[in-house]
């Protein structure tokens, strides 16, 4: 049994007439008479009751018409399902992010991916940038939102945003009524760092902002998310440097300042294979790119 025969049956069973469904089946009539013929000949029973002036369904017939929309409605869904599929409507999209990336366009791009293309799935996973390169290179994730960019011939890299670094102070520090802090005025502070092991570019770029101040900085702990530095800022234990973004977190004993313009600022790249087959990762590389141009923060 084919497809093709339970279409050409569905149209005369709704029809009722070899004719008529012949037209909207947009062959002849003959054809359409052996394709049932055919059909019936293979289920062993007698779908149509025939006459010159008339055709209705055997009691078989009904019986089978029923199931012949149903399958036929499987069939529609299927093909649907393999072209959205095939073209990135469809499917599943691991994607992979350093957990500041949850401050800037990170939500807003899930977002508009749901609103869009709501058959896509996402796999999300939190990691530190060095973790995400494996990930992207054994294809346990598709798309990696990192900091900074990733060196590496099979990876393709897109800077998204420059983002200011953000001073956070205690609220009782001697420092948090100001309107910006340099990073010069804290080199008396012990500080919370983010490891350079795991937050190469936010680390990294904290000592070098303060090897440009002139000092050293006094670190007391380390933190591995920004949410734990700021923690361990509301409990006096330092001053941490963040991004902008971190804002949004308003942790109750912490304030952050800005930086005296122009301020120093930190990268967020998408990273990707360049041979990525993934049909989903074209349409998600174009929000990526609409959201980022439209993010409050400091844009390309």
């Amino acid at each position: 049994m084919e497809l093709r025969q339970i279409r050409c049956f569905a149209a005369v069973a709704e029809e009722l007439h070899f004719g008529r469904a012949a037209l909207r089946l947009h062959i002849s009539q003959p054809p359409l008479s052996r394709t049932i013929q055919q059909l019936e000949e293979e289920l062993g029973v007698k779908l149509l009751e025939r006459t010159r002036r008339h055709v209705e369904l055997t009691p078989a017939g009904i019986a089978f018409q029923r199931r012949a929309r149903q399958l036929l409605s499987i069939a529609e869904t299927a093909i649907d399902e393999t072209h959205r599929a095939a073209d990135g409507r469809s499917g599943v999209l691991a994607v992979s992010f350093v957990g500041s990336a949850m401050f800037t366009i990170l939500p807003t791009v899930l977002h508009e991916m749901r609103q869009r293309y709501p058959a896509v799935e996402f796999q999300l996973h939190e990691m530190t940038t060095d973790q995400q390169v494996p990930a992207l290179l054994n294809g346990r994730t598709q798309a990696a939102f990192i900091r900074p960019g990733i060196a590496h011939p099979r990876i393709e890299n897109r800077v998204l945003l420059r983002e200011d670094l953000a001073v956070a102070l205690p609220i009782t520090h001697p420092l948090a009524g100001r309107d910006s802090v340099s990073i010069a005025e804290l080199s008396e502070d012990p500080f919370v760092l983010f490891p350079r092991q795991t937050h190469r570019s936010l680390g990294n770029r904290v000592l070098e902002l303060c090897a440009e101040a002139g000092f050293v900085p006094l670190e007391v702990q380390e933190a591995l998310e920004v949410q734990t530095g700021l923690g361990l800022v509301a409990g006096g234990l330092g001053v941490a440097v963040v991004t902008e973004g971190a804002r949004q977190l308003s942790w109750p004993g912490v304030v952050l300042k800005p930086m005296p313009q122009p301020a120093p600022t930190i990268e967020l790249s998408l990273a990707y294979l360049r041979d990525e087959p993934s049909p989903i990762l074209p349409r998600f590389l174009a929000v990526v790119e609409e959201v980022s141009k439209a993010a409050p923060f400091s844009a390309l």
